[in-house]
């Protein structure tokens, strides 16, 4: 499955900033996986329609989209652009 993720969601790490290209298969309805960058844990929904991030627990989270940066900083927070 590690491999299809890559193919799904590509993650890197720009100047130590997490950054997520996310791809969605036209005959998917979407996918879900979390995330732990340092001490926290993002959730992660990628639909047809677009993205969401939450952050599940821990500390403020700075991370990029597409080169676009975004920043969670309070438990429930989140994130959406269209794809």
């Amino acid at each position: 499955m590690a491999e299809h993720c890559l193919w799904l969601c590509r993650s890197a790490s720009c100047n130590g900033v997490p950054e997520f290209k996310f791809y969605i298969p036209e005959a998917w309805n979407g996918y879900h996986f979390t995330v732990k960058i340092k001490e926290s844990v993002l959730a992660v929904d990628v639909l047809p329609d677009g993205w969401t991030i939450t952050l599940q627990s821990g500390d403020a989270v700075n991370f990029l989209v597409e080169g676009k940066p975004y920043e969670l900083t309070e438990k429930g927070a989140t994130c959406h652009e269209a794809l």
